[in-house]
Formats: structure tokens, sequence, C-alpha cells
């Protein structure tokens, strides 16, 4: 029975042993060869990264630029459309037409020589 119990516990120390063994030997592995290889690598993922993010991105502006546009197009002339009613229309040219009349006729009196009269 001592035998089997020895043979067991030897088979879980050698098995702890190897285990130890070859998670030092991957870390060690890893710090050595592959940390440096992964930074001589990562600027050119990063600018690979950004270039490809860029094509995208200039890709997606020009597929949705026309619709854009478009969408603001329509919407600046139902904005137009709303603000100018025939009655805004009508109140802004009886404003033009009642301005201009008044320099007209302001000119005219002048010219006639009856400015000073109106001051009075």
């Amino acid at each position: 029975m001592n035998d089997f119990l020895f043979l067991i516990a030897l088979s879980l120390l050698t098995s702890i042993f190897t285990t130890w063994l070859v998670i030092f030997t991957f870390r060690w592995y890893i710090q050595k060869y592959l940390k440096s290889k992964l930074q001589e690598l990562f600027p050119k993922i990063v600018e690979e990264f950004k270039l490809q993010l860029q094509q995208a991105f200039v890709q997606s502006a020009k597929e949705l630029l026309p619709e854009f546009k478009k969408e603001i197009k329509k919407s600046f002339k139902e904005a137009i459309d709303e603000t100018l009613t025939p009655k805004v229309l009508e109140e802004i040219s009886q404003s033009i037409t009642s301005t201009a009349l008044g320099v007209f006729q302001n000119s005219w009196n002048f010219f006639l020589g009856k400015g000073d009269e109106n001051k009075k």
C-alpha cells in the first residue's frame, strides 16, 4: 500500500513540476521572442488600422453625402415654403411698395420745392 501511495504522490509531483516547467518556459518564450516581435508589428498594425478606417470613412461619406445634400435641400425648401406664405409675401411687397412710394414722394416734393411744407 505504501508503494502505491508513493507512486501516486510521485506522479502528482512530476505532473505539477511538468506543468510548472511548461508555464515557465512559455512565459519566458513570450517575454523573450514574442514581445519584441509584437513591439515591431504594433506600429504597422496601428497604421494599417488607421488607413482602413480612413478608407471606410471616405467610402461611407461618398455614399451618404448625396442623400444628405438631398435632405438638406428638401428641408430648406420646406422651411422657405412654410415661412413665405402668401400673406407674408403680401406684407413684404406692401412694405417695399410703401417705402419706395415714400422715397419717391419725398424726392418729388423736394424736386418741386415742397420739401419744407411737410416739415412744418
